[in-house]
């Protein structure tokens, strides 16, 4: 009886890693060049290390406990792909603002940086 309840599992757990990488195959942006990619793979000690890059061309590394979980971080990598673009571009937009306040006051003379 208990080796049915443990096939059932896995049968199960095998059912909805399938579901997640067809769910990730079908997640994609059409408007523009797609540079998503992951990688997973099984470790010595039972883990998966996931290796996921998103639209943008950011990548990660992570380990997870099993292979549902290592999908489901890639599923939500790539959906959260956006947000993390527009945290970076308005880091980068602050940045230059400072750099084009340092250069108005004068602070920057002849060197970039004013480490000099």
């Amino acid at each position: 009886m208990a080796q049915v309840g443990v096939l059932l599992v896995i049968k199960i757990f095998a059912q909805r890693t399938v579901m997640w990488i067809k769910v990730l195959n079908k997640y994609k942006n059409n408007n523009m060049k797609d540079e998503r990619k992951y990688t997973i793979t099984k470790q010595d000690n039972g883990w998966c290390k996931v290796e996921v890059t998103d639209t943008y061309g950011h990548s990660v590394e992570v380990y997870e406990k099993n292979l549902f979980d290592a999908t489901r971080f890639v599923y939500k990598y790539w959906t959260g792909a956006e947000k993390r673009r527009e945290k970076k571009e308005l880091m980068h937009r602050a940045i230059q603002s400072c750099i084009k306040l340092d250069e108005e006051s004068g602070r920057l003379r002849n060197n970039r940086d004013n480490l000099d």
